[in-house]
């Protein structure tokens, strides 16, 4: 047998919501072999913006998911694996595998530390959360399809698969070749954050004077106004801020009178050979008359419904898609694996803040990670110095730790490094809408610290210092704990 890929959907019944956001895959034994690595779960979104003005067209708008506590800015962009907030896997035959609770923070700051830029950049094509093209700032949707010439407008897509590696989910999920037969019927649960996620307007990049319109003279006799010609020369359709389907506002000077606009939906697009554009329209944007000098100052702008920030998202189905191999492959006899323990803790404001956590004996490190319910998954644990100790033996050699200081970065990097990670990023990814940066200086807002493993459970003692005046508020402790799963 060559390799497929088997598709599972889930237990559970869409539309999903934040009643009914729990997903269950059961995976029979079956199957046989597959490959956990390269298996993926889908969930599929519908994400639309509403038309406020259905007397000028019903136009198509590119729209883009975020996180709903964000704030103004979107500054949160978060990776599809955010979209989960708690995951486990277990099987008939093993029990539980392993479980991990608030795997969007922790998913979410990883990622952000286990890739560069350019891998960022490069995976684009599958978030739901839209980002600007690093090279020429453009920003687009996958929930849209797009077309910027001809005649065949733009639609929304009905059921997009928001794609998630099981890898990226659980760490047991990155072993390669597992043998279901011997594990028995295989379950995968998740917890959505349906409640969490909503979408907003994205926009095309429009460069400078791209709007800008050839004024049309006074006719000789009325013109119904159905196309303009942009004065803009596009040389490459990267550039075109417009596509056929796109509601967009036309402001200039008709018929003597100043200030005018007016709404409609492009029709069709057409590009000459010195990459000038024509716009055409199913209605006529105005008449102009044979007084008043025809029209001039023309520009067109995209347009923005008033309920733009309201718009709808629909979870409509979720699956699994498993990677099936051949009875003949090897598997593993032993999958050697980490578990993250999660403690979710309160720093209750204060500035010289200690807390003392019993973990695990067997813990490899200690992760604290912040959650902000104002910036949503981009939160900053502002935090002057910090000192941890392990059952009271400093791990820091009495010294303190500043942010962003060697000291800081050689513990993370070691901290990651137990956990089997290798760090590629030290920067937080920070997301403007209007911004064409995607990272930001100094915006880890990770504590690391690298952790010697005891016979028994073991006491994690925190010292953390901070002069904002809210003082520390509320984080997560992530524990990597070894484990190993013999078949």
């Amino acid at each position: 047998m060559s390799e497929k890929y088997v598709k599972i959907q889930s237990q559970q019944n869409a539309d999903f919501t934040t009643t009914n956001n729990r997903v269950d895959f059961i995976i029979p034994a079956s199957m046989g072999k597959i490959s956990l690595r390269d298996s993926f779960v889908q969930l599929y979104v519908r994400a639309t913006i509403p038309e406020d003005n259905v007397a000028s067209g019903t136009g198509v708008y590119m729209a883009s998911l975020f996180w709903k506590n964000g704030g103004a800015k979107r500054n949160n962009y978060f990776n599809n694996v955010a979209c989960i907030k708690n995951a486990s896997i277990s099987s008939a035959n093993k029990g539980s595998i392993e479980s991990c609770r608030r795997v969007d923070i922790l998913r979410q700051n990883l990622s952000s530390m286990r890739k560069s830029e350019s891998e960022v950049d490069s995976d684009r094509y599958i978030t739901g959360d839209a980002l600007r093209n690093l090279k020429n700032e453009q920003q687009y949707s996958i929930f849209q399809q797009i077309n910027k010439l001809g005649d065949v407008a733009s639609k929304n897509n009905d059921n997009v698969p928001l794609t998630i590696r099981l890898g990226d989910i659980l760490n047991f999920c990155d072993s390669d070749i597992v043998d279901l037969g011997k594990m028995g019927d295989t379950k995968i649960h998740l917890e959505l954050n349906v409640d969490k996620i909503g979408c907003y307007q994205v926009f095309p990049k429009e460069l400078v004077n791209s709007g800008e319109v050839d004024d049309v003279a006074q006719p000789a006799a009325s013109l119904p106004l159905k196309s303009l010609i942009l004065t803009t020369e596009f040389t490459h359709q990267d550039q075109i801020p417009f596509y056929v389907g796109q509601k967009i506002v036309y402001s200039a000077t008709t018929n003597g009178q100043n200030g005018q606009s007016y709404k409609a939906v492009i029709k069709s697009i057409t590009q000459a050979a010195d990459g000038v554009l024509t716009l055409e329209f199913a209605d006529a944007l105005v008449t102009l008359t044979t007084t008043g000098g025809g029209a001039s100052n023309g520009v067109v702008t995209i347009y923005t419904p008033a309920a733009a920030a309201a718009g709808t998202v629909q979870w409509n189905m979720a699956e699994v898609v498993l990677k099936e191999v051949s009875p003949d492959t090897p598997s593993m006899e032993n999958v050697m694996y980490n578990q993250w323990d999660t403690y979710e803790l309160l720093g209750n404001g204060a500035k010289a803040y200690t807390n003392v956590v019993e973990v695990d004996g067997a813990s490899r490190n200690a992760l604290i990670m912040p959650v902000d319910t104002v910036n949503g998954l981009d939160a900053t644990l502002v935090v002057d110095d910090f000192r941890i100790a392990l059952n009271n033996v400093e791990l820091t050699d009495t010294r303190s730790v500043v942010p962003y200081t060697p000291l800081y970065y050689d513990r993370l990097i070691k901290a990651m490094g137990n956990s089997d990670y290798v760090v590629r990023n030290l920067q937080n990814p920070l997301y403007e809408v209007n911004a064409a940066e995607l990272y930001k200086a100094e915006r880890t807002s990770i504590i690391g610290m690298p952790l010697f493993p005891t016979t028994n459970r073991k006491n994690l003692q925190i010292n953390i210092n901070t002069s904002v005046s809210a003082g520390l508020g509320q984080y997560i402790l992530y524990c990597a704990v070894p484990r190993v799963m013999a078949f």
